[in-house]
C-alpha cells in the first residue's frame, strides 16, 4: 500500500501564498515545510495522472502555475518601480543647478 500524500490544504495554501508574493520554489517549500523534491514530485504526478479531470495533483499544478505567474508579475512591477524611482532621482538631481546639488 502506498504512503498517503502530504499534499494537504495547509501546505498548498502556504506554497501558493509564498509564490504569489514572489518567493522562489525553494523559499515557498521552506514556508510550507516540505522538501523541494516533494513539490516537484507532486507536479510530476499531475503530468502522469490517468484521471486528470479529477486529480488533486492537476488542480495543484494549475494553481501553482497561476501563483508563479502572479509572483513573477509582482517582482517585475517592483523592479519597474525601482527603475522609475531611480530614474526620477537622477533626473531631479541634474535638473537642479550645480550649486544646489
Amino acid at each position: 500500500m502506498a504512503r498517503p500524500t502530504r499534499l494537504r490544504p495547509d501546505a498548498t495554501k502556504a506554497l501558493l501564498d509564498a509564490l504569489r508574493d514572489g518567493a522562489s520554489v525553494v523559499e515557498a517549500c521552506e514556508v510550507a515545510r516540505i522538501k523541494p523534491r516533494t513539490f516537484y514530485a507532486w507536479l510530476s504526478r499531475a503530468k502522469n495522472d490517468k484521471d486528470a479531470l479529477q486529480s488533486v495533483f492537476v488542480q495543484f499544478r494549475d494553481e501553482i502555475i497561476g501563483a508563479q505567474k502572479a509572483g513573477t508579475r509582482k517582482r517585475i512591477d517592483a523592479l519597474l518601480a525601482m527603475i522609475e524611482s531611480s530614474s526620477q532621482a537622477r533626473t531631479s538631481t541634474f535638473e537642479r543647478p550645480a550649486n544646489e546639488r
